[in-house]
């Protein structure tokens, strides 16, 4: 069984993680280490009958495994293996699971921190297998909410909301915010003593969307040099803007939606004022600028400021 899950529902839908009376072979996938602890910590608290020993993937060898996980061993007992660094195993131990997966009387978890050709070769045998996907910048409100349930602080509505608006959306960034602000007195915070602590005055990408709906170009282009960003935040919000504008030129999805964000309405408004050659040719805009960065073709701020003398001049 192979299932893909936000941090979120794989908390709600597996909190205990492993099944006691499935699978004994299990690999996850997680790129955000934090996730990973928080589920191996899941582990060993739902399963604390079990004696866990933790290895790397590329310490592993066929004969170790054999000895430890098939041939009988007297002082095996109730030893279950957590494996990091799963994405170094070597295809001989992944040839090793694929063909006794079944035959494990002992729990075996590897945790892959990123997507390779020996995971998903292994997804495809026997085992239960899970990917924990990273949020989308716009979930980071509930990615937060996330966090601080694993970790067990109470931030008040006030911060979290400061940090989700003006803190960088990357685990890094938000873990550190919420350690700088758990002790603070959270009735008494003001809005100016959480900027000097944590910074802000993150890009909105929802107020830049609006600007480029309004046509207002050279207000975008300027608050994107104003605001200092680096080659990662332009090319989310290169991403982004593309994906805007499709559904500015498509607004039929908000049929299916009971209500209405102030972005979903501001879409109903204007689609009608974008014709279709008009969307394509700024998709153009966004896409060419996404892949010459992804690609190093050019420097982000280079495509900025071309953009930018382009719009002033045309």
């Amino acid at each position: 069984m192979y299932s893909k899950y936000s941090p979120w529902d794989f908390k709600r839908e597996h909190d205990s993680v492993l099944s006691t009376n499935g699978d004994k072979f299990y690999a996850i996938k997680s790129a955000d280490c934090y996730v990973e602890k928080f589920v191996i910590d899941r582990v060993k608290k739902h399963h604390s009958d079990i004696s866990w020993v933790m290895t790397t993937g590329s310490q592993l060898t066929v004969s170790w495994l054999e000895e430890q996980l098939l041939e009988f061993n007297f002082f095996k007992g109730n030893d279950g293996h957590i494996v990091l660094g799963s994405e170094l195993i070597s295809s001989a131990v992944k040839d090793f699971f694929l063909a006794n997966a079944k035959k494990l009387d002992n729990y075996v978890v590897l945790f892959f921190q990123k997507s390779t050709k020996g995971f998903e070769e292994l997804v495809k045998g026997s085992g239960t297998f899970f990917s924990i996907e990273a949020p989308n910048f716009w979930e980071w409100s509930r990615y937060l909410s996330y966090l601080l349930a694993e970790m067990e602080v109470s931030l008040s509505a006030e911060i979290r909301n400061y940090i989700v608006s003006n803190v960088p959306n990357t685990p890094d960034d938000t873990i550190r915010a919420i350690n700088a602000t758990k002790e603070l007195d959270k009735e008494k915070i003001s809005p100016e003593e959480l900027k000097e602590l944590l910074g802000g005055n993150r890009l909105d990408v929802f107020a830049m969307a609006s600007l480029w709906t309004q046509k207002k170009r050279g207000a975008f282009y300027q608050k994107i040099i104003d605001g200092g960003l680096d080659e990662e935040q332009v090319k989310t919000l290169f991403a982004f803007m593309q994906g805007h504008l499709i559904r500015l030129s498509d607004p039929s999805y908000l049929e299916k939606k009971s209500s209405l964000s102030k972005y979903d309405r501001e879409i109903s408004q204007m689609s009608q004022q974008w014709t279709a050659q008009e969307v394509a040719k700024d998709l153009r805009i966004f896409a060419d600028g996404y892949l010459k960065i992804r690609n190093g073709q050019s420097e982000h701020w280079r495509i900025i400021k071309n953009l930018y003398v382009e719009n002033m001049l045309f």
